[in-house]
C-alpha cells in the first residue's frame, strides 16, 4: 500500500501544483532576461498578430515559438518536472495559455491599473485522467524597455 500511495497523485496535489505554477507565473519575479514575463510575452503575441499564447509544459520546446516563449516554457517545464517527480505525480497533460487585451471587467486596483487585462490559465492531467485547473488576472502593458527598469539582480549582458 506505501508504494502504490507514492505512485498515485491526488487531486489535492494536482490543485497544489496548478495553483503554484499560475502564482509564480504572473509574480513580478518571473522575469525574462530581467523584464516581467507577462509583458514580454504581451509584445510577442501583439508583434505575431494573436491574442493568445499557449505553452506545451511536457513537450519539448517548440521551434515556431519566439526566443521569450521558449524561454518561459522551458524554464516552467523544469520546474514541473521537478515538483512532478517530488512529488511522485505523474502527468499526461500540462500546458499554460496566456490570454491578452481581453474586455476590461472594471474591477482595476490603483497600484496596478495599466494596461489591458490579461488572464493565464494552467490545466494539468495526470495518468489516472484527474484534471486540475487555476487561472490568474491582471492587468499588463506591451514590453518596452524605454519605460521599464530592468531587474538589478538579471545576470545577463
Amino acid at each position: 500500500i506505501q508504494k502504490l500511495k507514492r505512485t498515485m497523485s491526488t487531486l489535492r496535489t494536482l490543485k497544489g501544483l496548478v495553483n503554484a505554477l499560475a502564482d509564480t507565473f504572473v509574480s513580478r519575479n518571473n522575469d525574462v532576461f530581467g523584464y516581467w514575463a507577462m509583458g514580454m510575452l504581451y509584445r510577442d503575441a501583439r508583434e505575431s498578430g494573436l491574442e493568445a499564447i499557449e505553452m506545451d509544459l511536457l513537450g519539448s520546446d517548440d521551434h515556431d515559438a519566439s526566443v521569450v516563449v521558449d524561454h518561459v516554457s522551458s524554464r516552467y517545464r523544469a520546474r514541473l518536472a521537478h515538483w512532478c517527480d517530488s512529488r511522485h505525480v505523474k502527468l499526461t497533460r500540462a500546458s499554460a495559455t496566456a490570454r491578452f487585451n481581453l474586455p476590461d471587467s472594471g474591477q482595476r486596483r490603483a497600484w496596478n491599473d495599466f494596461g489591458e487585462p490579461y488572464q493565464v490559465t494552467f490545466q494539468l492531467t495526470d495518468a489516472s485522467g484527474r484534471q486540475a485547473t487555476a487561472s490568474r488576472h491582471g492587468w499588463c502593458r506591451v514590453h518596452d524597455p524605454a519605460m521599464e527598469i530592468r531587474r538589478s539582480r538579471w545576470g545577463g549582458a
